[in-house]
């Protein structure tokens, strides 16, 4: 039914658009062709006041990874669903698509700025403004306010600036603000009802004033025109978080004051007043980020157990914990009472994340968390949102502008990859020197070591590029697999001291029941597997339970969800990388069970998975604790269950790849020739695609041919083959720049664009002087 009311609609938009330069009409169509579904309606309209006929009009690809772009850039804007958002830009996308599109009036809601990029930005490089935006409001139909009138200075002087601007930052860590314990203890205690929307404004425009160096000493004096009541309780209230802040860091606090006499010059009025510092109300969210960052130096704190209760307050409020879980007190405590690089290696559903997310709240600049994988990204800031409704978070992805960078949220995630972008590391490079980063979060340390030595050329450049680009940064690492000859490398790579180690906690085994399956051949792995999950269906389809299974491809994990009977696949999905909604239908308990590439293992966060089913043997023993730390993070019993080929069944060729003296050239050659098995797979996994000795080397010698002549720098650009996987090609270029900087050729090398539909990659190269 709703595909042939989106046919007629498209056909319908051909000749609509031609005649008509009016969006009340647009609506006036969707409504008709889209009866009683007002929702639709209403996300379709805010996805056009968007620009969104602009952005297909000029992006030059169309694919899923645009409508999940652009369905992320709607809901971290205007607080929208995203499973209806991403149908509704699915619709235009359909509707659009290779027209040319003339833009319509619009006479309703207020549009968001269009960047002059097709690109999106990972940030907004702006003009200075008189207005001030605050896009956090109270209530979620609260679309933020703009502060006018204050004039704005490049550096606070006041003493205890930093502190002020760690209250700033933590007041506005999520879109729709809440009264924190000083209010509600305020209300308990006077039985009065505080109308927090004021308050919290007030509170803004008075850091505000602080922040640019109104006040006179220790005072700000002002006129107002408003409740005088509302004004000295956000004050009061700023004070109580400073005060907790000086007391965590172990420094003098003198409260600030406020003197309200009516010929005072700086003139604050609830309204719009000539001449006065006054509130305006948005009608709509421009943007998920804090338009206003106020970066100041990291705070040097003094956390023990006399102020462990200070820091649960924050705990409670910010995270809804009423205490720590062991060992994340005295991890937080390490890391925040040095200014060194550490390591934290604490067990799965331990908590490591939180420990940064309040590493991160506790200071004033922004914090650059590095995670392995794209979806692992998601499932982090998806539980933030909905566990904290802590949102003041960005994803960066590849393919958008970074030119001009200026971080505007507290935490910035992404990938090593996105991380070696030309233009992202130029910006680094400014924000590092003028100590605007608070920290860098490297989540799943280990694939530094682990990953790198799988030939990932990301990883592989990853320790080099921290510690020349970003050296005044402090670096807080974890994991939850860590042996003895991984941290010592991470030690190496990343000049970690021994005594900033810290592992608090032992894992704690006695919750995992482990199934080790032996089998005489591949058929009878993926037989034993299916039989697994059918059974694992009958008993659990009709409660809450959750399993994952684990393959080391895609191919396999298709293959697999097509042998299992018709009454059991409705429960199984299969997960798509370029789909994250896969992954979040199984989040949200649309289906039991999810089958998997191995990659997604590390890091994701779902408390009701209770088995992992391993369909051939893991790659090594850290990715096996990884996996199995998937389940049970309720604290409540786990199954993990492994079928693999035994060793018996092993032909000949099988056993090469196991001889520890066989060379890496001759795994390589016998990958493209032995039948598909466990034991290749595993292998192919692990070398991911690297190519024979000779194709190796020619593939180097044809680089280094088409760069010896080149004096200083340049762009290079590299044609791939359309037949063969685009991602596979450009891990091998990334191999082959990598070895030209092992032996010095090359001084560095970034990526520029990566550009499948044209098939090309874009790289940076970097010379050495001569």
């Amino acid at each position: 039914m709703m595909y042939d009311i989106e046919k007629k609609f498209n056909k319908l938009l051909d000749q609509y658009l031609g005649a008509v330069n009016d969006r009340r009409q647009l609506k006036a169509l969707l409504n008709d062709y889209f009866p009683d579904r007002k929702p639709v309606i209403n996300l379709m309209l805010i996805a056009y006041d968007a620009g969104i006929h602009i952005e297909i009009s000029k992006s030059p690809k169309i694919d899923q990874f645009f409508i999940r772009r652009f369905t992320r850039k709607l809901v971290e804007d205007y607080r929208v669903e995203e499973k209806p958002t991403f149908k509704a830009v699915q619709i235009w996308v359909n509707c659009f698509k290779g027209r040319t599109i003339p833009p319509l009036k619009t006479t309703e809601a207020p549009q968001p700025p269009v960047e002059e990029s097709t690109k999106p930005k990972g940030c907004i490089h702006r003009k200075k403004s008189a207005n001030i935006y605050i896009s956090c409001g109270v209530g979620k139909q609260d679309m933020g306010f703009e502060v006018i009138g204050i004039k704005q200075s490049k550096l606070c002087e006041h003493p205890l600036a930093n502190v002020f601007a760690v209250v700033f930052s933590y007041l506005q860590r999520s879109l729709d603000a809440r009264p924190g314990f000083y209010i509600k203890e305020y209300e308990k205690t006077t039985r009065y009802s505080v109308n927090y929307k004021n308050v919290y404004r007030l509170e803004m425009l008075l850091l505000l004033l602080i922040k640019n160096n109104y006040m006179d000493g220790n005072k700000i004096n002002l006129s107002f025109n408003g409740d005088k009541e509302e004004l000295k309780l956000a004050a009061e209230d700023i004070n109580f978080y400073a005060g907790l802040i000086c007391n965590l860091a172990n420094k003098p606090f003198q409260k600030f004051k406020l003197e309200i006499t009516p010929e005072s010059s700086c003139k604050v009025s609830i309204s719009e007043e000539p001449g006065s510092i006054y509130f305006k109300n948005c009608l709509g969210r421009q943007r998920n980020t804090r338009r206003v960052m106020w970066f100041e130096k990291n705070i040097l704190y003094d956390l023990n157990s006399a102020n462990k209760k200070v820091l649960e307050l924050f705990l409670s409020e910010a995270f809804g914990y009423e205490e720590f879980l062991e060992g994340q007190f005295e991890a937080l405590q390490a890391m925040l009472n040095n200014e060194c690089h550490s390591l934290c290696i604490m067990p799965t559903a331990a908590g490591k994340s939180l420990i940064f997310y309040f590493a991160s709240l506790l200071q004033a600049c922004p914090t650059i968390v590095l995670s392995p994988t794209d979806i692992l990204i998601y499932d982090q800031l998806n539980n933030l949102k909905k566990q904290h409704g802590f949102d003041n978070v960005i994803h960066l992805e590849l393919g958008m502008d970074f030119n001009e960078f200026i971080p505007e949220n507290k935490l910035v995630y992404l990938t090593p990859t996105t991380f070696m972008n030309r233009d992202f590391i130029l910006e680094i490079i400014k924000l590092n020197f003028e100590e605007f980063i608070a920290n860098v979060v490297l989540d799943e340390v280990h694939c530094i070591s682990n990953w790198s030595h799988d030939f990932r050329p990301e990883y592989l450049m990853l320790s080099f590029n921290l510690n020349y680009f970003v050296d005044k940064v402090r670096f807080l690492c974890f994991t939850a697999t860590a042996d003895y000859t991984v941290v010592k490398d991470l030690q190496n790579q990343l000049d970690i001291r021994p005594e900033d180690v810290h592992s608090n906690i032992e894992i704690k085994k006695n919750k995992y029941c482990f199934k080790f399956c032996g089998c005489s051949s591949q058929g009878e792995i993926f037989s034993k597997t299916i039989y697994e999950i059918e059974n694992f269906l009958r008993k659990t389809k009709f409660n809450n339970k959750k399993a994952l299974v684990l393959t080391k491809n895609r191919e396999i994990s298709k293959a697999l969800h097509r042998e299992l009977s018709e009454d059991y696949r409705v429960y199984v999905d299969v997960f798509n990388p370029d789909l994250p909604l896969s992954y979040e239908d199984f989040a949200e308990g649309k289906y039991n069970v999810l089958i998997a590439d191995s990659d997604l293992g590390i890091g994701i966060n779902l408390p009701d998975i209770t088995d992992i089913i391993h369909l051939g043997l893991p790659v090594s023993k850290s990715q096996f604790v990884q996996e199995i730390g998937r389940a049970g993070r309720k604290q409540d019993d786990a199954r993990s269950i492994v079928l693999f080929l035994e060793k018996d069944a092993y032909s000949s060729k099988n056993r090469i790849f196991l001889h520890r003296d066989t060379p890496i050239e001759q795994i390589v050659a016998l990958l493209k020739k032995t039948k598909q098995n466990d034991i290749n797979q595993a292998f192919a996994k692990i070398f991911g695609g690297i190519e024979e000795q000779d194709e190796y080397y020619n593939g180097i010698i044809s680089l280094y041919d088409k760069l010896r002549m080149v004096e200083k720098h340049t762009e290079l650009r590299l044609h791939t083959n359309p037949r063969e996987p685009y991602n596979q090609q450009v891990s091998k270029y990334m191999r082959h720049l990598y070895v030209l900087y092992r032996i010095g050729f090359v001084f560095n090398w970034y990526i520029v664009s990566l550009n499948e539909e044209d098939n090309c990659a874009i790289f940076y190269i970097d010379f050495k002087e001569k």
